[in-house]
Formats: structure tokens, C-alpha cells, sequence
């Protein structure tokens, strides 16, 4: 397939998702969809210097705006193999016919190993079935039965253990007043829990959920995971107005086994 334009859906600017990222969050977005690296079927080895020199940016620039689309499930990216996955690519430019599947097979062979593979068939069965029906058995792991290198089978297994929720996430998440994109939250909650505790989440929570409550605050629409990037567990919130419901609200997590 020539390289010449890659397809980029108008639909991009009119995505509520989309238009709540930061400007650079948007621009990277575009970057990947279009950059010389890019494939059609979205999976291409890409080291972050030949982003940072397309861009000019600075590479904290830049983990910060790609952090946003992980975030988001748009792009992924395989540090040990330097290889990036815009998850989507195969819904909008899938390879049509066999000499373009034939041409991205090729084109897969050259990737060193890195468990995105996995991630492609995946995407694959859904927007493009026949190509999915071409791919290397290889690409499809059950990880506990197939012979894959030691430092393979690692990432894989820490890719797998990135599916589950987080210890604590459940509890937080049955205390959030707006319950809205659950999938992007656990993943700004594994992120946080750098930074803190899942008890100390937990706690803040629940207070503030009281308050919010108590206050009658029916139209707060903080998503999760920006409370959760943005640090709020640390917002102070008056005890005064949390005591009982906060005690409640405890008590029924405790009885659901959270």
C-alpha cells in the first residue's frame, strides 16, 4: 500500500474523547496516524528519538502527551522493543485483498518480537477477520503454550496482569459518585498507586463522596480519572460534614467483601 496518505476520519475532531485532551495529546494523535513510520495495519517500530526529532519536542513533552493516549486506549507502546500500536488503525485501513495482507505480513516479519502482536490479533478478529485468519500462530498467545523467550514471556504476563483491576480499585470505584469510563480509571489508579496508597484513595473517597452528597451536589461530573491524575485523595474536606454517611458508606463496602 502506497504511503503517500493515510486515512484520518473527519470524525476525529468532533470526538467528545478527542477534544478533551490537551493539545499536544491531539497532535500526537495526529503525528502517529501520519508520520512515515506508521503502518496500515497500526503496528511499527518507532523510537521515541525519531518522534522527539519529527516533533521537536522534548521527550518529557512527549511521555506526557503519549500518557494521555494510553490512557485513552488509542496508542500503545512496548519500551523494550521500541514498537507502537495505534489500537484502532485496522477499524479505518485494514489491509484489503492478498497482496495487501501478503504486503503486511511482510512487513510484521520485520518487527522484532514484542507482545503488541498479541494486541493486533486482537484488533484484528474484530475489524479484520481475514487478516486475523493469516496471522503467524505465533501472534495469537496463550502465552502457557507457546515456546517464547524468557524476556517475551515477562512483558506478556505483566501486559496480562495489566488487564485485572488493581487491589482497592473496586472499593474506589463503588464510592465514586459519576461512574464513567471504568477501563481508562484502573489505569490512572495503577498509576497513582506510585504515588500513594490504594487506602489512602479509599479514604479520601469516601469522604468526599459524603460530602458531596450531604451537600446535595447531584451535578458533579469530575470523571475518575482526572480526580485520579490530578491528585484530589490530598482535597481537604471538613469532617463535620462526613462523619455518619462516611461510617455508612464503610460499612456497606465492607459487607460487599471490598
Amino acid at each position: 500500500m502506497s504511503r503517500s496518505y493515510w486515512r484520518v476520519s473527519p470524525a476525529f475532531w468532533g470526538d467528545e474523547k478527542v477534544m478533551g485532551w490537551s493539545e499536544d495529546a491531539r497532535f500526537l494523535a495526529l503525528y502517529l496516524l501520519t508520520c512515515p513510520h506508521r503502518t496500515a495495519e497500526g503496528l511499527f517500530r518507532m523510537p521515541i528519538g525519531y518522534a522527539l526529532s519529527d516533533l521537536g519536542w522534548t521527550e518529557k513533552r512527549y511521555r506526557k502527551a503519549f500518557d494521555t493516549l494510553s490512557i485513552a486506549h488509542f496508542a500503545e507502546y512496548d519500551e523494550a522493543t521500541q514498537v507502537c500500536f495505534i489500537v484502532n488503525a485496522l477499524d479505518y485501513q485494514a489491509p484489503e485483498g492478498p497482496k495487501q495482507r501478503i504486503g503486511a505480513l511482510n512487513r510484521l516479519a520485520l518487527l522484532p518480537e514484542t507482545y503488541l502482536f498479541a494486541r493486533l490479533y486482537e484488533q484484528a478478529k474484530v475489524f479484520a477477520p481475514e487478516f486475523a485468519d493469516t496471522l503467524p500462530i505465533g501472534y495469537r498467545y496463550p502465552i502457557e503454550t507457546q515456546s517464547i523467550p524468557p524476556a517475551l514471556t515477562q512483558a506478556l504476563a505483566q501486559t496480562q496482569n495489566t488487564l485485572c483491576a488493581p487491589d482497592g480499585f473496586d472499593a474506589f470505584w463503588a464510592l465514586y459518585p459519576f461512574k464513567v469510563g471504568r477501563l481508562a480509571a484502573e489505569k490512572a489508579f495503577r498509576k497513582a498507586l506510585t504515588r500513594t496508597t490504594a487506602d489512602r484513595i479509599i479514604e479520601a473517597m469516601g469522604k468526599q463522596a459524603a460530602h458531596i452528597r450531604a451537600q446535595g451536589e447531584r451535578g458533579f461530573k469530575k470523571h475518575p480519572t482526572t480526580w485520579l491524575n490530578e491528585g484530589h485523595w490530598d482535597d481537604e474536606v471538613e469532617e463535620a460534614d462526613t462523619g455518619p454517611e462516611y461510617r455508612n458508606l464503610r460499612d456497606v463496602l465492607a459487607e460487599e467483601g471490598l
